[in-house]
């Protein structure tokens, strides 16, 4: 199920539609046919709307500024152009209601993604040689050379902010916070926060769950997560599982196969309406959180606590991509992760572990694993009397 929570889909048309009010020049030609390019990676899943958006918004903006003809562009003025874009400045908190809008110099990482994408659409024009490296420039003032390869290499690193630490037990005060209004988007919110805070997932990945990627194996809950921006794949999980069975029992596409996290009309989700309610309730219970930070933050803070894993088994429950042979020939499942993801609960002391699980207790687990033992070695004797007879 192809859900856009982010609607990028409607940006990227923007884009199109900025494109197609182009006057007719050669710089228009380049643009209708860099289109064609990006939406057959588009069809082919090789570009996602995002991507596609930023790689168009850069083309269009590099064309309108070497208007009419940008292969006609000179040295010099792509010098102007690359001093320029040093000093870009953008509306950083804009969308922020209430905030007066101030424009900011943009970050070098935010300058980076501008080469990048600038050098992608002069190479797919052929103005640049597709099979030479990109020339990196140490020196604030580094002029452009003739094929007009370029890069930023800045001395000042990006501001970076403070690690806030979140404990268990905040995360908790929210979710039974949203559960007491009685509020329905506050209820849904406290599952969903509940099941990211547990699992560690993608917003995205959450927000595609059907009824049917839930069930229930002995003390776990066990969710498919079918679509992924990198790999689809499977969790047991125990702190949400008792939020989500109650969730599972009332929400609107019950019985329908429909998404789990929906409106009361069973339709997908506003990412930018359970957002804003959810910064508003750490505002209100007086929690800390990551600066420019919502959902995602979650995953962090679960990541952080499961750092001592084994590598494999992290990628595999994260959904990273791990390029290395040793991940290629590895196959995981969520049995895999069960003893290290109860290791880290029971170390933890999580708040929202149900201490009367059965997995908990030790002295039954003996118990089973004595009783098991014990009907192996009778089955072994049985058959070692069995072929004495024989």
């Amino acid at each position: 199920m192809d859900i856009d929570i982010h609607k990028l889909k409607r940006t990227y048309e923007r884009e199109l539609n900025k494109a197609k009010s182009m006057p007719k020049c050669q710089n228009k030609a380049y643009i209708d046919k860099y289109i064609k390019y990006l939406e057959f990676q588009l069809a082919e899943k090789q570009l996602v709307y995002a991507s596609a958006k930023r790689s168009l918004h850069y083309a269009l903006e590099i064309c309108d500024y070497f208007s009419p003809d940008v292969k006609k562009a000179t040295t010099r003025q792509f010098e102007k152009w690359f001093a320029e874009q040093l000093t870009r400045k953008a509306y950083h908190n804009a969308g922020t209601s209430g905030v007066k809008k101030t424009p900011k110099k943009i970050g070098v990482e935010t300058q980076k993604k501008i080469m990048i994408q600038t050098i992608k659409f002069l190479k797919f024009i052929n103005f640049l040689d597709k099979n030479k490296p990109v020339v990196l420039f140490n020196s604030k003032k580094a002029s452009i050379p003739e094929v007009a390869e370029f890069w930023i290499v800045n001395t000042k690193k990006n501001k970076t902010y403070e690690k806030v630490e979140v404990k268990q037990e905040k995360i908790k005060e929210v979710i039974d916070y949203l559960f007491s209004t009685g509020n329905y988007l506050d209820e849904m919110l406290g599952v969903l926060v509940s099941f990211l805070n547990d699992s560690g997932c993608r917003f995205g990945e959450s927000c595609t769950l059907l009824e049917q990627d839930i069930t229930v194996e002995g003390e776990y809950l066990i969710v498919k997560l079918r679509e992924s921006k990198t790999a689809t794949r499977t969790l047991s999980l125990l702190l949400c599982k008792e939020t989500m069975k109650h969730w599972l029992r009332k929400f609107p596409n019950k019985g329908k196969n429909g998404l789990v996290f929906c409106q009361k009309d069973g339709s997908p989700v506003s990412y930018d309406k359970l957002r804003f309610r959810f910064k508003e309730v750490l505002t209100q219970q007086k929690i800390e959180w990551a600066k420019y930070k919502a959902f995602h933050y979650l995953r962090s803070l679960t990541a952080t606590r499961f750092n001592k894993w084994d590598s494999g088994i992290a990628n595999f429950w994260f959904g990273w991509a791990d390029r290395s042979m040793r991940r290629t020939y590895s196959q995981y499942s969520y049995k895999d992760c069960q003893k290290q993801y109860l290791k880290t609960l029971k170390e933890e002391k999580n708040p929202m572990l149900d201490a009367k699980l059965s997995i908990l207790d030790e002295n039954i687990k003996d118990q089973k694993e004595a009783l098991i033992d014990m009907v192996r070695s009778a089955v072994k004797k049985e058959m070692e009397i069995t072929n004495q007879k024989r």
